[in-house]
């Protein structure tokens, strides 16, 4: 059995053979500068995984959108919904609360509980409000409808594989996006048009509007400018294929006149 060291009361406080008890200064410092280390580590790991997240959601929403286009389809002779419900000058009716009804009110119902029209994506400014089939309800929303395609018959359409019907856009030009033209109401967002116009592109027409491509308000898209995404925007074309496109994919190749490629539009929706 080991004898106990006895206790002498002449020892000075903080005696050597105690200091393992106690944290000094320079351990104190150490710590510090291992979190902030740690810190300056893991927040662009985070904003990596965030990111990656809110391109998966956004991915999620625009396919639960198309389902809920391709619903609403069947009980309306195959055509699109319209884009907006529209004044006798071809404005959007704007209720007495100063909301619109669009494409996204007539879909609403279709719409799966688990996916929303809101990117997580996207700031506030960036989305719209529209009124729903319900009184009184509104809905958020960070996408549009390619203009040409509203109400027309999806059978209509040339090369459904390529040509975008559900884009993701910006709302009167939030974070400097492309908007010359804007409607006349405080939401326009929920409709891509062209640079000349809303309802019909010219021979003219060089760009697309509203995409939530930032910095490009002078209508300059730059390919590696920045989107809503690190990869680009998402796209969602007439026959439900997803694709991701940078800045670069708002300029418009004309042939024979009107817009092709992603952005081709029914003969009848050109000015010839």
């Amino acid at each position: 059995m080991s004898e106990s060291t006895p206790f002498d009361a002449s020892a000075p406080e903080g005696d050597a053979g105690h200091s393992g008890q106690y944290v000094t200064k320079r351990d104190v410092r150490i710590l510090v500068v291992g979190s902030i280390l740690l810190l300056l580590i893991l927040v662009p790991v985070y904003r990596v995984m965030r990111a990656n997240s809110y391109k998966s959601v956004c991915g999620t929403n625009l396919g639960q959108i198309y389902k809920a286009l391709s619903m609403y389809t069947l009980d309306h002779d195959e055509r699109f919904p319209p884009l907006f419900a529209s004044t006798s000058d071809g404005q959007p009716y704007i209720d007495k609360s100063g909301y619109p009804y669009t494409w996204i009110s007539d879909v609403s119902q279709q719409m799966s509980a688990r996916a929303s029209f809101v990117c997580p994506a996207a700031e506030s400014e960036e989305n719209t409000l529209q009124q729903s089939k319900d009184s009184g309800k509104l809905i958020r929303g960070s996408y549009g409808m390619y203009a040409p395609y509203g109400g027309v018959a999806r059978f209509d359409i040339e090369n459904p594989d390529a040509a975008a019907l559900i884009v993701e856009t910006s709302n009167h030009g939030s974070k400097g996006s492309f908007d010359p033209i804007p409607l006349n109401s405080i939401y326009d967002g929920y409709i891509a048009g062209w640079s000349d116009g809303d309802m019909r592109p010219t021979e003219k027409s060089d760009s697309v509007t509203r995409l939530a491509y930032r910095g490009t308000a002078k209508g300059l898209f730059d390919p590696d400018g920045d989107s809503r995404h690190p990869i680009g925007l998402h796209f969602v074309t007439v026959s439900g294929k997803k694709i991701y496109l940078g800045p670069a994919a708002a300029t418009i190749k004309q042939r024979d006149g009107r817009p092709s490629g992603i952005w081709t539009v029914p003969l009848s929706s050109s000015k010839r």
